[in-house]
């Protein structure tokens, strides 16, 4: 039996591992629709090509979130046009245009999940 546990946790760690490749400089991200803006533009990652794109996902409530929020602004800044943030609430439309409108004078991109 014990066999067995070894076995099926070798195929698991194999399978999981085998199937995901590493992206490539100039690979083409999925076309999925990250959210919108508060304008209610949709945000797909494919929106920036040339650019090395960071999404995170947060949301108001998180401490951890809220603070790193600054640092990825940063880190668009020190990028200089080769980083584009895409910064995806995952709250509720009115908490995304309150926090938005906190956030307004940030130059990454602010986005909500509508779709969860």
């Amino acid at each position: 039996m014990r066999q067995l546990w070894i076995g099926l946790a070798f195929f698991l760690a194999t399978w999981c591992t085998s199937g995901h490749a590493e992206p490539a400089v100039g690979q083409v991200p999925p076309e999925v629709e990250l959210g919108v803006t508060k304008a209610g533009k949709g945000v797909k990652p494919g929106d920036y090509p040339g650019r090395v794109v960071v999404i995170n996902f947060w949301a108001s409530w998180c401490g951890p979130c809220r603070k790193e929020l600054p640092l990825l602004e940063n880190l668009q800044e020190q990028g200089k046009g080769q980083i584009q943030v895409i910064a995806v609430n995952i709250e509720d439309w009115a908490t995304f245009r309150r926090a938005a409108q906190i956030l307004k004078d940030q130059q990454m991109l602010l986005a909500n999940d509508h779709n969860g």
